[in-house]
């Protein structure tokens, strides 16, 4: 089963990771999001996140931080006074227009958002217990108190079940919280050979589906080897998914997530071990692998900036990034085009209505490619 050993010499020359299990594009880092045949790209810059329209080449709102929902629509960011309640406001997406706020007593951050932007799970942490508070949409319909550190990774689409990360000591735990039965329990976890066991690894990036079905997390360990950990939201389960390629930190951990629009598969894309490897989620296990013939070299990488991902609206065409370089996967001939230079370190990437894709470079340019 998985067995993590992190050296702090490793970490300290690596890009800060996902918290825990599920770190969305609208959460982690400096990364970028494109729902496919969108003209917009969603970038996070020091933890805001900046609209720009891919076919005009235009800068559009600048929202505080926050979390925003799978589906691209709905953006929600939580603010403190020095005293009094919390604020917590919801926008529309891409325009940022504000859609109204609420206050809610506490000093609570925004964990987790519905893919369809309609619910919302706060947490109040405290020394010895966390409270957690569902909205749906600016209004508390539930909330619990547990004892000891609790951190949310998800909701079920019908917002009765928190999928939730228990912080120990010693590590930590995958549970659910029943809001039915108002129970604690273990999140189980399959192996290929169909068998649970616990779970022990490092979260580094992950995606959440539109439809509210999947939390697909990539994980790394301590051998050099990684896997993605696809927790069904529907059924509250998880699966652990091994990688075909190992490689050691920081390189196991620089790869880019991208969903098909169908959402039944997961590409992960890996410019500096060289591969691209394709898991269909109906099962879910890897069903391709295609490996690059000169991989990124990690002296040339740009840690901290992506690497990022988008599909085109049909899903035939995949393009991720590293560094200044892109490259377009064509998903059903299993062709690798590029890499392709530009100008600058790429810190988003978007697949534009027309099928061109636009690599956006720190000072907002684009640079398009093909078509």
């Amino acid at each position: 089963m998985k067995r993590l050993l992190l050296l702090a010499a490793v970490l300290a020359l690596t890009p800060a990771p996902a918290a825990a299990d599920g770190c969305p594009a609208s959460r982690c880092g400096t990364t970028s999001s494109a729902v496919p045949g969108s003209r917009h790209l969603y970038l996070r810059v020091n933890g805001r996140l900046v609209v720009y329209d891919v076919v005009s080449g235009t800068t559009g709102a600048t929202l505080p931080r926050g979390i925003a929902s799978a589906d691209g629509r709905t953006y929600v960011a939580p603010s403190w006074p020095k005293r009094g309640p919390t604020t917590v406001r919801r926008y529309a997406l891409p325009s940022g227009k504000l859609l109204g706020s609420v206050r809610v007593a506490g000093r609570l951050v925004a964990q987790a958002v519905s893919p369809d932007g309609k619910r919302v799970v706060l947490a109040e942490p405290g020394a010895r217990t966390t409270r957690l508070l569902v909205l749906e949409g600016l209004r508390p319909i539930r909330s619990v108190r547990l004892r000891g550190m609790f951190e949310v990774e998800s909701l079920s689409p019908d917002g009765l079940r928190l999928f939730l990360i228990h912080w120990k000591n010693n590590g930590y735990d995958l549970q659910l919280y029943d809001f039915t039965r108002r129970r604690l329990r273990a999140t189980p976890t399959f192996e290929p050979n169909g068998e649970t066991e616990k779970m022990v690894g490092q979260a580094w990036a992950g995606v959440a589906t539109r439809n509210g079905r999947w939390l697909l997390t990539l994980y790394t360990e301590g051998d050099g080897s990684s896997f993605v950990h696809a927790l069904d939201l529907r059924r509250g389960v998880g699966h652990c998914v091994d990688l075909p390629v190992v490689g050691m930190l920081p390189a196991n951990g620089a790869s880019a997530l991208v969903l098909s629009p169908d959402e039944t598969r997961l590409y992960v894309a890996n410019p500096l071990l060289g591969f691209v490897s394709t898991i269909d989620l109906r099962r879910p296990r890897v069903v391709r692998t295609m490996r690059f013939r000169t991989p990124l070299r990690m002296t040339t990488f740009s840690f901290g900036v992506g690497p990022n991902g988008a599909s085109s609206r049909a899903g035939r065409t995949i393009a991720f990034s590293g560094s200044k370089l892109v490259w377009r996967y064509d998903t059903q001939s299993g062709r690798l085009g590029g890499p392709f230079r530009t100008g600058a370190v790429v810190t988003g990437v978007a697949i534009a209505p027309d099928g061109r894709v636009v690599a956006l470079a720190p000072n907002g340019s684009m640079t398009k490619i093909g078509g």
